[in-house]
């Protein structure tokens, strides 16, 4: 058993080591290609004249190869890039749009080390179609029809890294700024006698970077929301709220980011950002760096919101990954110095109602529904249900939601986001909303007045009751 495992690291090790000399090779080999590209004694006026004059007279296209991250880091980089392609006057390719995270509910940590403990964890029935998130959401499908297919039989293809143009370390002020400098750099690229698709690419930084600089975002050919909505009749469900109540949702972030009590009293965090993860702890309070809300955190809030606001105003529904990763994390990451195998074993005991037992207070709450997991069809009802609701509320663990409101809201339909923090606010500032805006309430959990909240709700309530954009936002008639 112990020359078994020593086998398994080695390959994995081997792996890793194989990986990143591949990696670095190619990194190397681009690097130097880019710099023999980038060779022009022009001054950068002359520069971008060219660049101007060549798109003009020739086929230049643009199209997408976004970095395999979260579908929600994806959303906002495709419109970027995007925009980014259309403001250099090109004209868009269709590239479909893919998120392995979306679409595999339990990610293998490991690969190639397929333990019978991971293969149990990773089944899970779903009767979600495997399709591409992007299709769900309507996106693949819309952005086909506006695509152009270069004409020819043959196209000069070019990766662009925008990472190695070091946008993100010039910091450009304005998004013309950033334009101009691009097409200085890319006017070399272009060739002189066939079609040239730029295939465009960049980290996540430079994705939050830029958006919030896009000139007339809300006017984009790229309205996720509108994308949706004409996609929704086609894959949407029943809807989870009761359509008289105020739409009130909420996520909980757990996952790689949870603590998991134990059997023995215990606590083991599992999130990459603490000190001491996969360790155990005598108290919450123990863990460096701690600034959780917990599952009891949201549950008290909720039930002193129903109860100054009245049990039956609201339709809540629930949603949480739950914490059949945060086990999983553990029992491949966790050394046995610190949890033995019989710790394991009891921790496998308790897995199956892990969820169950920990989220049972929400059954307490009045017209109150609870969807736990990271199945695909979870996923599809957390975006239906987001695009109703007309409250949320989060956590600090978690941005996916802030991402989303950032794509599919305006000041027409924006929702009150309440955050829900312990020490630190989180800042939303980055993805484009503004951290002062009146429809965004960060509440310290341990520190706060209900009944000023509730005021503050109140009004918001007033507020969206008059909004014509929600009465006749198609969104909320496709439910009916």
């Amino acid at each position: 058993m112990v020359w078994k495992k020593i086998k398994i690291l080695a390959i994995h090790t081997t792996h890793r080591i194989l990986r990143r000399v591949r990696k670095f090779w190619n990194d190397t080999k681009y690097w130097f290609w880019l710099k023999f590209k980038q060779i022009s004694f022009l001054t950068q006026p002359k520069r971008i004249q060219k660049f101007n004059l060549k798109t003009c007279e020739q086929s230049v296209y643009f199209t997408t190869d976004l970095v395999q991250t979260g579908f929600t880091d994806q959303l906002i980089g495709f419109k970027l890039l995007y925009e980014i392609g259309k403001h250099l006057d090109m004209q868009y390719c269709f590239t479909p749009l893919k998120s392995h995270r979306s679409s595999i509910p339990f990610m293998v940590f490991e690969k190639n080390n397929f333990t019978a403990e991971k293969q149990l964890l990773n089944k899970k029935e779903t009767t979600a179609t495997p399709e591409s998130i992007f299709d769900f959401l309507g996106i693949n499908p819309a952005i086909e029809k506006i695509s152009k297919e270069p004409a020819g039989s043959e196209v000069y293809d070019v990766l662009i890294d925008l990472e190695k143009f070091k946008i993100g370390k010039k910091k450009f002020k304005s998004f013309h700024l950033l334009i101009e400098d691009l097409k200085a750099q890319l006017a070399t690229f272009i060739h002189p006698e066939m079609p040239t698709l730029f295939r465009f690419r960049a980290k996540p930084k430079t994705y939050f970077m830029y958006y919030k600089k896009i000139p007339d975002l809300s006017k984009s050919e790229i309205d996720y929301r509108n994308f949706f909505i004409r996609n929704a009749r086609k894959k949407v469900g029943n809807s989870h709220f009761i359509s008289s109540k105020i739409k009130l949702m909420v996520h909980i972030r757990q996952g790689d980011t949870a603590v998991v009590q134990t059997p023995w009293k215990t606590f083991i965090p599992v999130w990459h950002k603490i000190p001491g993860k996969f360790t155990q702890f005598k108290r919450m309070e123990d863990i460096p760096n701690s600034q959780f809300t917990t599952i009891d955190n949201f549950y008290n809030f909720l039930e002193k919101l129903q109860q100054n606001l009245g049990k039956e105003l609201f339709s809540t529904v629930v949603f949480s990954d739950g914490f059949k990763k945060a086990f999983l994390q553990i029992y491949l990451k966790s050394k046995r110095s610190d949890l033995s195998d019989q710790e394991i074993e009891k921790l496998k005991e308790i897995q199956a109602n892990y969820d169950k037992n920990q989220f049972s207070n929400f059954e307490k709450l009045s017209n109150t529904k609870t969807i736990v997991g990271e199945e695909l069809d979870n996923l599809y009802d957390l975006v239906q249900t987001f695009m109703e609701a007309e409250i949320l509320v989060i956590g600090t663990q978690q941005i996916m939601i802030p991402k989303l409101v950032a794509s599919y809201c305006n000041r027409e339909n924006m929702p009150l986001i309440i955050v829900l923090y312990s020490s630190k606010k989180l800042n939303l500032d980055f993805i484009g909303l503004e951290n002062d805006s009146p429809n965004i309430l960060q509440i310290d959990i341990h520190d706060y007045d209900i009944r000023e909240i509730s005021t503050k709700i109140k009004a918001f309530i007033t507020k969206i009751a008059t909004r014509p954009a929600l009465k006749n936002d198609p969104t909320k008639i496709i439910y009916k």
